[in-house]
């Protein structure tokens, strides 16, 4: 989004084409280091999903991934914790605003998930997949993280 300048605006619009085309499209959301640093993580998912997400969107036909931008190909990883309240964060704010139609929308993770973290990452209730970057890149990696 920021290489990109792409504004939820545009995410929206991309959804839109996505969906018409039959295509399953996956909604990125996640905070910068200065977002983080300053609280607002919480406020810029929340703007993310309800500016980017279509009111009459198929949730069969979404998938949504939280990635916080300062973990992206870093190394750095978030305490399991706080991947645990942010993924409880998202699922809560679907069914809140779109209901229990979106109750079912595959949350996954994603920002330096490795063979080392996956394990522990699957484990989280809300967290219902991996995207994997640079660690799918790597042969033994990526097969250590697909066995777990």
């Amino acid at each position: 989004r920021s290489i990109f300048k792409e504004s939820n605006k545009l995410i929206f619009n991309k959804l839109l084409c996505a969906t018409k085309f039959k295509l399953v499209p996956i909604l990125c959301v996640g905070e910068d280091l200065e977002e983080k640093n300053q609280g607002k993580a919480k406020k810029i998912i929340e703007s993310q999903l309800g500016q980017c997400i279509p009111k009459d969107i198929d949730f069969e036909d979404l998938i949504i991934a939280y990635e916080p931008v300062w973990a992206i190909g870093t190394g750095l990883t978030p305490k399991i914790e706080d991947i645990a309240e942010i993924h409880r964060f998202i699922r809560d704010f679907l069914i809140e605003n779109f209901g229990s139609k979106a109750s079912k929308v595959p949350i996954l993770y994603g920002g330096s998930a490795n063979e080392k973290n996956c394990t522990e990452i699957m484990s989280i209730s809300d967290v219902d997949g991996l995207l994997v970057g640079g660690a799918s890149l790597k042969t033994k990696e990526f097969i250590e993280i697909s066995k777990a």
